[in-house]
């Protein structure tokens, strides 16, 4: 069943059973152990309690196995520090002293690593943050403006959007793991599923929502790659909704197409209403990380999100709506550009943080909210998402007036 250059469909033949329910195993049963486990998806709250719609994404990594693995290269390594390059840049550490790190959607990061929780309160301070309390044994932080914040433990580190509301975010993810929050795994069976065939990992990637290959009536995609020294073994997972029958023949077509076809050992099958594929490859680059669109958005942190523009009559206001997709922490948006005027009848006459509606939970940006700017004509502006755990911002929409 783990023979190189093998693509076959596996319908029942050859897989294990349980209760019924045919298994993969052979390729993935290495005892290999990875970040992903029951006590780490404790830190995963449902999306509804983050604000968040539509999409959900989740990464989940452990550093130091891609440093140790030949199969990680250093490419591949700098992708992932850089979407954590402002919060290691604060706390003064690199990304190998990490232990494990847990990318909740766009707006929370966990971290895990062996430093005393004294010391990172002290790299905070030399940073510009600011004691904001105390919560559940954790410190909490707060940037100058209010737009990060930060709970410290023995046991993690917790980054998050600052808001009106206080430290929203991080007190969900903590009272999450507390079992004081709905978490994703109890509130979503799509999710649930997913994340019972993915097992464990040393990379585990997950979205729910949004995805249309290989049907468009995928409910949630996901990825675990388990690294040795020189070898990447990948399980791909396919959720479909329930009593719907698995397309083996699909994701066989997929399987042998495109980026996919550069693993080896491909097997196909099923568990439950879940459609696995489980592969090796010698050496993961960009491509093969993410073979698939839905794995290649949920390995950023940018919104799925459509910002509109109107205009007045004589293009001295421009109005921008958040016209639908993912709610975004109002405290992380910018607008920057060229051409803005001063008015301040208006909600906003010049460059900075988004300072129109926040209508969603814990002074998110959500469906409808919107910002009318003092603009002159031909004013070119750019509405920017900033990640909170990285240095540079994703541009969401560039407005022409």
């Amino acid at each position: 069943m783990c023979g190189w250059r093998r693509r076959d469909v596996l319908r029942g033949v050859g897989l294990a059973s349980v209760a019924g329910t045919p298994l993969l195993g052979g390729c993935l049963d290495g005892g290999l152990s990875g970040v992903m486990g029951s006590n780490s998806l404790s830190w995963v709250p449902s999306p509804d309690a983050l604000g968040t719609i539509e999409q959900f994404n989740l990464l989940m990594m452990t550093p130091t196995a891609l440093e140790r693995s030949g199969a990680a290269p250093s490419d591949v390594q700098d992708d992932f520090s850089a979407s954590l390059a402002r919060a290691v840049d604060i706390l003064d550490i690199s990304f190998t002293d990490l232990s494990g790190v847990y990318r909740i959607g766009h707006f929370a990061a966990v971290l895990e690593y062996s430093v005393a929780a004294q010391r990172a309160k002290e790299n905070l301070r030399a940073a510009g943050f600011q004691a904001a309390g105390e919560y559940e044994g954790y410190g909490l932080y707060a940037s100058t403006d209010d737009s990060t914040h930060v709970a410290v433990s023995d046991e993690a580190i917790v980054f998050g959007p600052g808001g009106a509301d206080g430290s929203g975010v991080v007190e969900t993810v903590i009272d999450a793991k507390d079992g004081d929050r709905p978490r994703y795994r109890s509130a979503d069976e799509a999710f649930a599923d997913l994340t019972k065939v993915l097992g464990d990992g040393d990379i585990i990637v997950g979205q729910t929502g949004g995805a249309k290959v290989p049907r468009s009536n995928v409910q949630a995609t996901g990825a675990a790659w388990r690294f040795d020294q020189q070898l990447a073994k990948v399980t791909f997972a396919f959720v479909f909704p329930p009593g719907s029958n698995v397309p083996t023949d699909e994701i066989e077509r997929l399987a042998n197409a495109g980026t996919l076809s550069e693993y080896d050992g491909v097997d196909i099958g099923q568990r439950g209403r879940v459609g696995v594929v489980t592969a090796t490859i010698s050496a993961l680059t960009r491509d093969t990380l993410t073979p698939l669109p839905a794995l290649e958005h949920a390995l950023q942190t940018t919104p799925t999100v459509n910002f509109k523009a109107t205009y007045g009559p004589d293009k001295r206001a421009a109005t921008i709506v958040h016209a639908g997709g993912d709610a975004i922490p109002g405290t992380r948006l910018y607008l920057c550009g060229e051409g803005f005027r001063a008015d301040t009848s208006l909600d906003q006459d010049d460059p900075g943080r988004w300072a129109g509606g926040t209508s969603g939970s814990m002074s998110a940006v959500a469906p409808g909210d919107t910002v009318t700017v003092a603009v002159k004509p031909g004013a070119r502006l750019q509405l920017q998402y900033h990640p909170v755990c990285e240095r540079e911002g994703r541009t969401l929409a560039t407005f022409e007036v």
